[in-house]
């Protein structure tokens, strides 16, 4: 099997940050982006931009006009090439959910019927990371990519899928999970 070109997948969480420099978070976030090679590419997902797209549309509801500085931050996020989404992303979301499901509701041998029940209401997390972030998890590991997200929830996926790459941008810094070898 080809090796897949060396590549990071931005998340939401980071992404946002990059976009308004206002954020508390900027600075160690504009650093963690700068120390990636630079013969990486930086991608982001249809995920991605349907998050940061709601976003805007959302405030835009509640402010109106004041919208307009948000809309030139989506058109920013729109010049990041897009990581394309394929029914193999489809095959490691739901091997990743499963793996996850497993974990949190030890699923070997036991009937489930409702599997809709497994979410949380409150949160919308079923299993401490939301569905979009899975999706997200799922297009990195189609595309071998390292995940930067200013998130930790990511972390918890090692436990389920040792092979995903994850950069998690702290208020410290960033704190790295490598793949564990085999």
């Amino acid at each position: 099997m080809k090796r897949k070109e060396k590549g990071y997948l931005i998340d939401t969480s980071t992404i946002s940050v990059l976009l308004d420099s206002r954020n508390n978070a900027y600075a160690a976030t504009v650093a963690a982006i700068k120390a990636i090679p630079s013969d990486c590419t930086q991608w982001l997902c249809p995920i991605t931009l349907g998050e940061i797209t709601f976003g805007v549309e959302y405030f835009d509801l509640q402010r109106g006009s004041e919208a307009s500085e948000l809309r030139s931050m989506l058109a920013k996020a729109l010049s990041y090439p897009l990581q394309k989404m394929s029914r193999h992303t489809g095959r490691f979301y739901g091997e990743l959910k499963g793996k996850l499901a497993d974990k949190a509701y030890d699923l070997k041998g036991k009937k489930v019927r409702k599997i809709e029940e497994w979410i949380d209401v409150i949160d919308m997390k079923p299993f401490g990371i939301s569905e979009n972030d899975l999706w997200i998890a799922a297009i990195a590991l189609e595309h071998e990519l390292t995940l930067v997200s200013n998130d930790g929830d990511f972390t918890r996926l090692h436990e389920c899928w040792p092979s995903l790459e994850v950069i998690v941008i702290g208020p410290k810094g960033v704190v790295v999970s490598r793949p564990q070898e085999a």
